[in-house]
């Protein structure tokens, strides 16, 4: 039995600016009609969005909280609980009497977002992560899951990692077309190979989905694993999106929990 876990951001439609003319300036951020949940997390999305495309910088500080109210068209009460959830996933950082600052990308923003695996009531951070990568064609699955025609140019990723809470082996494959050069950057990935590609290529996640199962390891895999063959283990399957909706990454992890858990906050 598999369950599919998909985690989304909606945007929020921007209101209309009436000119001195009288007309109307057309929304900066384009109105969509897949936004959901509570009006501080639609908020939260319009904010996400603007600092994944760039359209504020690293370290740079956002306007203050009364324009941006006014500029999306809430109260400052939803916009200081969007500011607090986008500070909770490490995008931004407010400081007293300073402002609220872009957090620049990094594997612990991207962990804070799109990890689920937490011990000890915090999320597994892998202590030392070493990426292997080799070209290829696309097969079949890699195709159909990237949305690729078949036998395209592909990068595949490897890494093996754990820790006394995990045990972890992940397998990656993306568009050489789209990350040309990868293999000159892999040694400053770390967990996620997410902020490489906002630094290097800008394409920044704006969502991911991931379906889960469990599967009984096999020789090789429980040789990795460092596990007894046979043992059940969880394996996730992710696809990961950009901000045009493009699939940018697909990978496929399967992890050995041992005292971590997979956990998901719903509301």
């Amino acid at each position: 039995m598999s369950t599919v876990v998909k985690s989304g951001d909606a945007r929020l439609p921007e209101p209309e600016v009436r000119t001195a003319a009288g007309g109307y300036t057309p929304p900066t951020t384009p109105p969509s009609p897949h936004f959901a949940g509570p009006l501080y997390m639609q908020v939260a999305s319009i904010l996400r969005l603007k600092i994944c495309s760039g359209e504020w910088s690293a370290r740079s500080p956002l306007p203050n909280e009364v324009i941006l109210a006014r500029d999306i068209g809430v109260s400052i009460g939803t916009m200081r609980k969007a500011l607090e959830m986008l500070e909770g996933e490490h995008l931004v950082e407010r400081r007293q009497g300073r402002g609220t600052f872009v957090v620049e990308s990094s594997n612990e923003t991207e962990l804070e977002r799109f990890s689920n695996v937490i011990a000890d009531g915090k999320k597994v951070r892998a202590p030392a992560v070493a990426w292997s990568i080799a070209a290829g064609l696309a097969s079949e699955e890699e195709a159909r899951m990237l949305e690729l025609r078949l036998d395209a140019p592909i990068y595949r990723l490897q890494s093996e990692w754990g820790g006394s809470h995990i045990a972890c082996v992940e397998h990656v494959a993306v568009s050489r077309e789209r990350f040309p050069g990868l293999p000159d950057h892999v040694a400053s990935a770390g967990q996620f190979l997410f902020p490489i590609y906002r630094r290097h290529y800008r394409e920044p996640i704006a969502k991911v989905r991931e379906s889960v199962s469990a599967v009984h390891a096999s020789g090789a895999l429980a040789t990795q694993l460092k596990i007894v063959p046979g043992q059940a283990v969880m394996q996730m399957s992710r696809v990961a999106y950009g901000l045009t909706g493009a699939v940018l990454e697909w990978s496929r992890r399967t992890v050995h929990l041992g005292r971590a858990e997979y956990q998901i906050t719903m509301t």
